[in-house]
C-alpha cells in the first residue's frame, strides 16, 4: 500500500511539473521603426510564462543586435562582429549584459504587442525601443566593441 501512495504522489508531481523552456537565441527580431540613434524592433519569443517569454524576446532583440545587426535599420551591420572572440574576451560583461538583464538600462520601452498560450507554452511578440548610442557607447567603454569609424 505505501508504495502505491509513493508511485501515485510521483505520478501527481511528474504531471503537475511545469515545462522550462530555455532561452535560444532565434532570427525572429524584425524591425519596427528607427532614427538617428534609437531603434525600434519587433522580437517573437516562447517561455513558460509570459514574463519568461517578454525576457526571452528582450534577450533575443539585444543578442541580434550586437552580434548580427538588423536589416532595414540603422544598425544593420553587427557591432561586435566576432561574437565567441567577445565572450571569450570578456564573459562576465555579456553574462551580466545580456542573461542578468543589463541590457534593460538601454530599453527606453518595451511592451508585449500579442501573446498566446497553448500547452503551457507562452508565445510572445514583444517591442522593444533600444538607444542604439548608449548601447554602443557602453560596449566600446567596456572594450568589447570597437570605435566607429576605426
Amino acid at each position: 500500500m505505501r508504495i502505491l501512495i509513493v508511485m501515485f504522489t510521483l505520478l501527481i508531481a511528474i504531471g503537475c511539473s511545469k515545462t522550462i523552456i530555455p532561452y535560444q537565441r532565434t532570427g525572429e527580431v524584425n524591425a519596427v521603426s528607427h532614427e538617428n540613434s534609437i531603434v525600434v524592433l519587433s522580437s517573437q519569443a516562447r517561455g513558460e510564462s509570459l514574463g519568461k517569454a517578454a525576457y526571452h524576446a528582450e534577450r533575443n532583440a539585444f543578442e541580434n543586435l550586437i552580434f548580427k545587426g538588423i536589416p532595414n535599420t540603422n544598425q544593420e551591420s553587427p557591432m561586435i562582429p566576432n561574437e565567441t572572440k567577445a565572450i571569450n574576451a570578456n564573459p562576465s560583461l555579456f553574462k551580466q549584459l545580456l542573461e542578468n538583464q543589463g541590457y534593460t538600462k538601454f530599453v527606453m520601452d518595451s511592451y508585449t504587442n500579442g501573446s498566446s498560450n497553448s500547452g503551457g507554452v507562452h508565445m510572445i511578440e514583444q517591442i522593444i525601443k533600444i538607444d542604439l548610442k548608449s548601447l554602443r557607447n557602453y560596449l566600446q567603454a567596456e572594450g568589447a566593441a570597437k570605435k566607429f569609424g576605426l
